[in-house]
């Protein structure tokens, strides 16, 4: 079948969206290896898995691709999955800034950054005589959005959820703090009491400095970062563990089964080395400064939301300055209002 090669081509998507969604499993994978490192519980996992998940789905986008000629066309979805239409199959055509097209049960959405996405639009309009074709000028007209930022800017939507999108960010990383720097109870601890038979200091993996202890009878490693070679209580640390005195460690029931585990407590008789409460107390100061970053964070953004907003609703007052916030192309002139 001869098809005019002028009208055939191929719908790349946005590659934009994929790096976001690259950065977004690093960036979550992370957060994920910390809270499962400190064992921070459900609501930080399912935090970390949410977005995980989303990350992924914008990192399959990848796959997403359109090949058209002038009969039909081809659209291949995240999964790979090809599914072929006739252009008498679709529906609506949407067609302004951004081009989505109703098909089947199927809505395919190409930004403005997708490659050939207008020009497979127009085609898709030509021989699709029976669908609907709306462009920015009738959707302000027949839709709500012409009331949204006085009817200045196209698809203000799009504004809207990239607000509410970024500005759930410092909300979410309040909560992965929370979970993270959460108050541990002695009645979340196992007790082991022995004699200490070997320890000494070595060099984690962050670079930091910790004491490994192993005692009679447990093939456990315990450590702790909370004491110091040179520290006084150290010393005398040193002098009853050559005593054969007996410790009393408390670590938590979660790494039961682990190999190495976290000392929270540490005591031999009237003597603590390690409290509960400074492990409390570190918590409490690393939740605080997250929590006041996130906050900064947060207030920044609400006044960028609130400065824009006001200078997209008063376009015809800032001329040059709702370029700031704005790409030319999504600013409705007056002319055309």
């Amino acid at each position: 079948m001869n098809h005019n090669k002028k009208q055939c081509g191929t719908v790349v998507m946005n590659p934009i969206v994929p790096i976001l969604g690259a950065i977004g499993l690093i960036g979550f994978g992370i957060f994920l290896g910390i809270s499962v490192n400190s064992g921070s519980g459900i609501l930080a996992y399912a935090f970390c898995g949410i977005f995980l998940l989303l990350s992924l789905f914008m990192l399959l986008t990848i796959n997403q691709r359109i090949d058209y000629t002038s009969k039909d066309f081809i659209y291949r979805d995240m999964f790979c999955i090809k599914h072929h239409y006739e252009y008498a199959q679709i529906k609506k055509i949407k067609y302004g800034k951004d081009v989505v097209i109703y098909v089947g049960h199927r809505i395919i959405f190409m930004d403005s950054m997708a490659t050939n996405g207008k020009k497979f639009a127009r085609i898709a309009g030509q021989y699709a005589p029976k669908a609907e074709f709306i462009t920015d000028k009738e959707k302000s007209i027949n839709n709500h959005d012409s009331k949204l930022f006085n009817g200045n800017i196209r698809n203000p939507r799009e504004f809207i959820f990239i607000y509410v999108l970024i500005g759930l960010l410092p909300v979410c990383l309040s909560i992965f703090f929370i979970a993270i720097t959460k108050e541990v109870n002695l009645s979340e601890l196992n007790k082991q009491s022995a004699v200490i038979s070997s320890y000494n200091f070595d060099m984690h993996e962050d670079s930091s400095d910790r004491l490994s202890i192993r005692i009679d009878g447990n093939e456990k490693c315990f450590v702790t970062w909370k004491m110091s070679e040179s520290s006084e209580k150290y010393a005398d640390f040193t002098e009853k563990a050559a005593q054969n005195k007996e410790f009393d460690i408390y670590y938590l029931k979660a790494d039961e089964n682990e190999g190495e585990v976290r000392i929270y407590q540490m005591q031999c008789g009237d003597t603590t080395y390690i409290s509960i409460e400074d492990e409390n107390k570190d918590n409490r100061e690393t939740r605080a400064v997250g929590l006041i970053c996130a906050f900064v964070i947060l207030l920044v953004w609400l006044l960028y939301v609130a400065v824009s907003t006001y200078v997209m609703c008063n376009a015809e007052r800032f001329p040059n300055l709702i370029k700031l916030f704005v790409k030319p192309s999504y600013i409705i002139s007056n002319k055309k209002k």
